[in-house]
């Protein structure tokens, strides 16, 4: 449920912090919440020190606002970076409980320790704990277990990963508002191609079929992801255009990642490209 912001000049706080805050463009407690979130703390801000640092917090927290994030976000930040605080405000200060269920499916996907490593250094649904302590607990040593929690990372960066964490800081209100927004231009989408379908087929234009749909969902290693997006390709339509001595000419992507990328864009839509024998 969206909370009331109240202006900075209307709360209890004493006039130099208002004054302190105003100067900042902070001017009422939501933006203020925000930038606490994102900065973990108000310490930046010149002129706030830690006992006034305290006070603005106590005063956001009767107001219901969130102000540091909570373990799934921390790692969730982590991974993807924060959010900003400027323009349209909050609606990661809503973020629905079920959004920590898909976060727990994601990670339990990963091999070996990799899960464990997370949810006790992170502190999932247990207190976190450092790497030393992980390591005595897995009988292995520090350096092994920064090897491992370095690698799962690297692994929730994937873009098949990211695709599904979309809309993870997004309410369970606003993500529906979200979907019923994207379902209304899907139909109007619809409408509009079919009309044009039906303008080409009458003044006998061919009709080249160009799949819009981002590579992101084609679940493909780093590597192959990158070395396309580095060369403008997003998306599986201009894949399809493509053939196998094109997929050569990319920079860094070797035959086994052509191998891979073909496999995968047959896989997610029947496209077959073909591969010369070797």
């Amino acid at each position: 449920m969206k909370r009331n912001s109240i202006l900075i000049a209307e709360t209890n706080l004493d006039s130099k912090t208002k004054e302190i805050l105003q100067k900042t463009n902070l001017l009422d407690t939501e933006s203020v919440a925000a930038h606490c979130y994102c900065n973990d703390g108000l310490q930046n801000i010149e002129g706030i020190g830690t006992k006034r640092e305290q006070e603005i917090i106590e005063l956001l927290l009767e107001e219901g606002w969130k102000c540091y994030p909570d373990n799934y976000e921390k790692l969730y930040f982590k991974v993807y970076g924060k959010p900003t605080y400027e323009g349209t405000l909050l609606r990661f200060f809503y973020r629905s409980p079920e959004s920590n269920q898909l976060f727990d499916d994601v990670i339990s996907e990963l091999d070996d320790k990799k899960p464990i490593v997370l949810r006790q250094y992170y502190g999932l649904g247990c207190e976190p704990l450092s790497l030393g302590e992980i390591a005595k607990q897995l009988h292995t040593t520090k350096n092994k277990i920064e090897v491992i929690l370095f690698w799962a990372l690297c692994k929730l960066r994937q873009p098949d990963k990211i695709a599904r964490f979309k809309y993870f800081c997004y309410s369970w209100n606003d993500l529906s508002k979200v979907c019923a927004r994207s379902d209304k231009k899907i139909q109007d989408l619809k409408a509009e191609v079919g009309r044009l379908k039906a303008l080409a087929e009458d003044n006998d234009i061919p009709i080249i079929k160009a799949d819009a749909t981002s590579i992101d969902g084609l679940g493909l290693s780093l590597r192959s992801y990158n070395c396309l997006k580095r060369v403008g390709i997003t998306t599986i339509g201009e894949l399809a255009r493509m053939d196998y001595s094109d997929f050569l000419k990319i920079r860094n992507l070797g035959p086994r990642s052509a191998k891979e990328i073909i496999e995968k864009l047959k896989k997610k839509t029947g496209f077959e490209v073909e591969i010369p024998n070797m």
